[in-house]
């Protein structure tokens, strides 16, 4: 059976077109591995956030002034990527097939890096329609925990917040069962232009990752 160490990630951007807009954070932790570092970096863009995205994340083009070039970011993270995982590294985040995933690959494309291509890719979204048929994690948080979800849009805050739900008795045993796609079904999946295809969000826990599925 295939061991997977799964990358709870997040990233923070200047809006919300993954073709045109830039990663301005990018957070990550190791699920369910207390002994793990984490890791968290801001990133220097070269595009000022979008009114709309500043009002939710609050990070200004000032603030990131002495921080890392995506380049220099996306390296440390792929290195830490490979000093935390045993087996096949699988990045998780909440909106992954349509956001995380798509922007941060079109980041490394713009700079010509690419990902690990053994890095498979879930979307915490799946285990939220079977669960709480709701893709929102501020409820899934609330009703889990019975308390407001604090910190959201700071990448480090929203990857310790979905290990927490993900970590849930209620929840953990759908998450550990959602299908994991490698990045060639990912990209040979996506039609024409767009970033996300309905089938990426069904349910499958019987069947094997390079096909897209789950060992």
């Amino acid at each position: 059976m295939a061991q997977y160490t799964y990358i709870i990630y997040d990233i923070e951007s200047t809006g919300l077109n993954v073709r045109e807009d830039r990663v301005i954070q990018l957070a990550a932790k190791a699920f369910g591995n207390d002994d793990a570092t984490t890791f968290n970096t801001y990133v220097r863009a070269d595009k000022e956030s979008s009114p709309g995205a500043f009002a939710v994340h609050g990070i200004s083009t000032d603030m990131l002034r002495d921080s890392p070039s995506f380049p220099a970011a996306f390296e440390a993270f792929a290195r830490w990527i490979d000093e935390v995982t045993v087996g096949t590294p699988v990045l998780v985040s909440h909106n992954n097939f349509r956001f995380d995933f798509p922007i941060l690959d079109a980041e490394c494309r713009r700079h010509g890096l690419s990902m690990n291509p053994g890095v498979c890719l879930l979307d915490s979204m799946d285990t939220a329609r079977q669960v709480f048929h709701s893709y929102s994690m501020g409820y899934m948080y609330f009703t889990l925990f019975g308390r407001e979800l604090q910190g959201a849009h700071n990448a480090m805050a929203d990857v310790l917040a979905l290990e927490q739900i993900l970590q849930h008795d209620t929840v953990k045993p759908m998450f550990l069962s959602t299908r994991i796609l490698d990045q060639n079904y990912f990209h040979s999946m996506r039609p024409g232009n767009h970033f996300y295809n309905p089938q990426f969000h069904i349910y499958n826990g019987d069947t094997n990752a390079a096909t897209g599925t789950r060992a």
